[in-house]
């Protein structure tokens, strides 16, 4: 009965499965890392050195609440290390996900006992977002999750549509000025009488211009590709290059372009081309590479805004 009164900590583990091909740059089999005053623990399932992994198991301590610890993991860290990886082109899948109480005298002994398939030889620094303290909020967190399956998809069609989603995740349509909305109620008004249309005609014509009542998505969007994206340009250059590179792009003769508002501009009009059945280039990928990098710099500047403002 004495064990039952000795003090616990809970710890959460999971397992990371990160493709194409991304790994991190080191020949530890198990590193040790801390982070927001936690401890964690980063290893490879596969018995190997993390460098050459691509299935890693993570575990995080010490929480004093199991409360404690799925939150920090699912709000902070995962988002966190998930924007690390889609950061440089990864993509990722997050299984095998548990808490468990562990006794602390248990806990600081190490877990050998349970995950002694190596030895911590020594303990590297391991910082996993690009500045310390980003905080996802429900935008931020759909639109990491679009990007991430953006990667993951084969077809560079599918994975525009989800990049241009990820944008409008992270904008918020405004609605028009007083002085708009009278113009278009009288507009509707005029719709209304005009013995010329019929009942059918006039329906249209009313909804669609109830619509212009709020901003469209492509603005609201390009907002936070004005605010956040302006600065990305190098990265765009580079990323267009890469693509350019590419042995399947040898023969592309199309320019990308790289400002960042003219990107976005060219990869709505791909946006409403796939989805209304246009006809569409061959060179998608010199596209999609430079919109990926974009969205990804924009996520960044709305997280580092964010938390500007708490």
């Amino acid at each position: 009965m004495g064990n039952m009164t000795e003090p616990c900590e809970y710890v959460t583990s999971f397992t990371v499965h990160i493709y194409n091909s991304v790994y991190f740059d080191t020949n530890e089999c198990i590193l040790e890392f801390s982070t927001d005053n936690y401890n964690g623990q980063i290893w490879s399932v596969k018995r190997q050195s993390i460098g050459k992994s691509d299935v890693l198991s993570i575990k995080l301590s010490t929480f004093k609440t199991e409360t404690e610890a799925n939150t920090y993991r699912d709000d902070k860290f995962i988002p966190r290390f998930g924007f690390f990886l889609n950061s440089n082109g990864a993509s990722f899948e997050v299984a095998c996900v548990r808490t468990f109480k562990v006794n602390k005298a248990v806990m600081f002994a190490g877990y050998g006992h349970s995950y002694g398939q190596f030895n911590a030889r020594k303990t590297i620094p391991f910082d996993i977002y690009t500045e310390p303290g980003l905080e996802f909020d429900e935008k931020a967190r759909t639109a990491l999750s679009l990007v991430n399956s953006a990667i993951k998809v084969q077809e560079t069609p599918g994975a525009i549509l989800l990049l241009i989603g990820a944008l409008e995740a992270l904008s918020e349509t405004k609605k028009r000025t007083d002085d708009e909305v009278s113009v278009i109620n009288d507009l509707i008004c005029r719709v209304k009488r005009d013995a010329k249309l019929t009942e059918c005609q006039k329906r249209r014509m009313k909804n669609g211009l109830e619509g212009l009542k709020s901003e469209g998505s492509k603005s609201a969007c390009l907002r936070v590709v004005q605010l956040y994206g302006s600065k990305s340009g190098d990265s765009v250059n580079a990323s267009v290059e890469q693509a350019r590179g590419c042995e399947s792009q040898k023969s592309v003769q199309t320019e990308v372009k790289d400002q960042a508002e003219e990107l976005f501009d060219e990869c709505y009009k791909l946006r409403n081309k796939i989805i209304h059945g246009g006809s569409l280039p061959n060179d998608l990928l010199n596209y999609e590479i430079p919109l990926r990098r974009l969205v990804i710099d924009v996520l960044e500047g709305y997280l580092k805004d964010h938390k500007k403002r708490e």
